[in-house]
């Protein structure tokens, strides 16, 4: 997870207590290693064009912003992110200038994140 004050909230500590997860955080300013950040910079710009009058048509705008997000685009995201943090662990500095812009059409990332997913190390 990354280091927001929402992650590190009475909430979610109890949740993980009471189950067989760890939590594990992200280093600070590592936007590269959270496939979630990926996500918000693609339906961001589509939200911030607009001013919302109430909170039923912020709502409409972000489920119609959600909807441009495609597996494939989850899938290259992941790949990107494991792909990063590789090149962490192997003491690389990585930026701003490591995000990913996948290819319209590349829809056959899956098999290629399953094999990166084999090889990576876990981090205890």
């Amino acid at each position: 997870m990354d280091n927001g004050q929402v992650h590190n909230g009475e909430l979610v500590r109890d949740a993980f207590a009471e189950s067989p997860h760890q939590a594990v955080f992200l280093p600070p300013y590592s936007p590269f290693l959270n496939a979630a950040e990926w996500f918000f910079a693609q339906i961001k710009p589509r939200l911030s064009k607009e001013e919302y009058k109430d909170t039923e048509s912020l709502f409409r705008a972000i489920r119609s912003s959600t909807s441009s997000v495609t597996a494939a685009h989850c899938v290259a995201w992941i790949r990107e992110v494991n792909r990063n943090l590789h090149r962490a662990m192997n003491g690389e500095i990585l930026g701003r200038e490591h995000h990913y812009n996948m290819a319209e059409g590349d829809e056959d990332l899956a098999g290629q994140l399953l094999q990166d997913l084999e090889n990576l190390q876990v981090l205890a």
